[in-house]
């Protein structure tokens, strides 16, 4: 079974300075505030995979969004979909993984209801996912978004996804998938590849051996580092996401991180049971030597 880790809220360290790029998003208002996010994240969740962008204020829409006022997330962003992206094989995932999330959840955001009269009765008819083409404008959701539409699909009612949504806003793992987003987009996400940027990543610690000043990389300041030319990079993403959100990352005492192959021994992480998994927990898929 595959090992879970999760970051405990107690090993914690200042990620703020200068140079680093720490999360500034404060703790969401579960209570009074209203938030587009909010429906963006709830609309998704209805029917297949329909979404939050309406091109035109519905009823459905002026619902989910009374609905989901009760609960605040940080926005998303707009996008312009470029001929570079309609020259990949698939467009969805090359713009999903250019901006940290997958092409299933990417679509899911924009996709859209419309009511139809069915024997009397009004219901929700989810349509397809937004037709792309070069100049066509899209909705990147937010973490907090993506966040809160998956304790909407695991919840049976909105009053339990706000609990669960609070939980995890209450511990590390929002922060967790604020900081993992931004580190797997743009130019830093695609740093962690096997042959990261010229051999270098982008990272958000001065503290790694070697590090020196990359000055801004995708608009926040970052250091770079090369080890070697060719490696699997998903222990530093782990652990720069963990530096990111502000926690102590597992680093070992040459100021490399520890490999995933032994992240369940690590005393900053804590194992839990797979059944448990939440948003913004870290996996590790194999244990042991075997997958340093």
């Amino acid at each position: 079974m595959p090992a879970q880790t999760r970051q405990t809220p107690t090993t914690t360290t200042s990620a703020t300075g200068t140079d680093t790029a720490a999360p500034t998003t404060a703790p969401p208002d579960l209570t009074n505030g209203r938030g587009n996010g909010a429906a963006a994240a709830d609309v998704a969740t209805a029917g297949p995979e329909s979404s939050l962008l309406e091109q035109e204020p519905t009823k459905n829409k002026e619902t989910r969004s009374g609905e989901a006022g009760r609960v605040t997330l940080s926005s998303g962003k707009s996008y312009v979909v470029s001929d570079k992206d309609m020259q990949d094989y698939d467009p969805w995932r090359a713009i999903a993984r250019a901006n940290g999330c997958t092409p299933e959840r990417l679509q899911a955001f924009n996709q859209h209801v419309q009511e139809v009269n069915v024997g009397g009765t009004s219901q929700e008819m989810p349509l397809p996912p937004t037709t792309l083409a070069v100049g066509v404008e899209i909705y990147i959701p937010s973490a907090q978004e993506l966040a809160f539409a998956e304790c909407r699909r695991k919840a049976k009612s909105y009053d339990e996804a706000i609990t669960l949504y609070g939980k995890l806003s209450q511990g590390p793992n929002i922060k967790m998938l604020d900081a993992a987003k931004m580190r797997a987009s743009g130019k830093t996400g695609e740093s962690y590849g096997t042959a990261g940027d010229g051999g270098n990543f982008y990272t958000p610690n001065a503290g790694l051996a070697g590090a020196k000043s990359a000055g801004k990389v995708d608009g926040v300041a970052q250091y770079k580092v090369f080890w070697l030319a060719d490696f699997w990079k998903c222990s530093i993403f782990m652990n720069d996401a963990v530096f990111q959100a502000g926690y102590k990352p597992a680093l070992m005492g040459n100021k490399h991180y520890a490999t995933a192959g032994t992240a369940d021994k690590q005393p900053q992480y804590k194992v839990v049971k797979a059944s448990e998994a939440m948003p913004g927990d870290a996996w590790q898929k194999y244990g042991g030597t075997g997958s340093d």
